[in-house]
């Protein structure tokens, strides 16, 4: 048995972090081995692990990139049928509706997020604004994002779209989403470890038991599970990347 380190980004939900540590519990007792979770506080908490370059990271698209033609990670699942998209939002008491109502009096409270940053910025571009126009802060916590738009009409948030849909009801109800993503083709992977080829291949062969823990796969936020990943896919995944620089 060998011990391995598995890395998650911190891009999802709080209500979120047991599933994964259920999820590792089943990719040790699915692979018999010893497989070490450490789910990122923020990002610079997620970076600075990656630079230990643990054997297993379940990155978001641009992360995803990185590690495959950076460092050679090796792609291994991806979530069925949930793409990362985007949401720009406002207090539903700001009178906006549209993205073209946006003008230089709003300010932005965005996640401290490459693509978060890269997808809010083309949202935003059919209102002519760019980081110069406005005035943008990137911010480490989605929290801080929620509280800073729940309090002031002049701020847009910008965040992951799975955590603007999974906030609960009575606070969601005092949102107004304006405008959301819709690429579709953009998404996390589970990349592995050039030198954890034996962990890859144990881990791809036993998806379809992953999935039939059905509680586990849903409370990920996964309802359709994952399917396998090959060197085809991230190719075109990084291309698709690449149109977005």
């Amino acid at each position: 048995m060998s011990d391995y380190n598995f890395l998650v980004a911190p891009d999802f939900a709080a209500a979120h972090i047991p599933a994964w540590y259920q999820f590792n519990h089943l990719l040790q007792k699915l692979t018999g081995e010893a497989i070490h979770l450490h789910v990122a506080s923020d990002f610079d908490d997620y970076y600075q692990h990656l630079t230990k370059q643990p054997s297993l990271v379940y990155a978001g698209p641009f992360d995803t990139v990185q590690l495959y033609r950076k460092f050679s990670y090796q792609p291994l699942l991806r979530p069925t049928f949930v793409s990362d998209e985007v949401t720009i939002f406002a207090n539903k008491n700001a009178a906006i509706s549209h993205i073209n109502q946006v003008d230089s009096s709003f300010s932005i409270a965005c996640m401290r997020d490459y693509y978060v940053e890269r997808i809010s910025l083309i949202l935003m571009e059919p209102s002519n604004l760019g980081k110069k126009d406005i005035n943008w802060n990137s911010l480490d916590y989605v929290q801080t994002i929620i509280r800073q738009v729940y309090n002031d009409r002049s701020v847009l948030g910008c965040i992951r779209s799975n955590i603007f849909n999974e906030l609960a009801p009575n606070l969601k109800d005092h949102f107004e989403p304006i405008i959301k993503s819709s690429l579709y083709v953009l998404f996390h992977t589970l990349l592995c470890s050039p030198a954890c080829e034996q962990l890859h291949a144990s881990i791809q062969s036993k998806v379809n038991m992953l999935n039939s823990f059905t509680d586990v796969i849903n409370d990920l936020g996964v309802p359709r599970g994952f399917k396998v990943m090959n060197n085809v896919h991230a190719n075109f995944f990084c291309d698709m990347m690449d149109t977005l620089n």
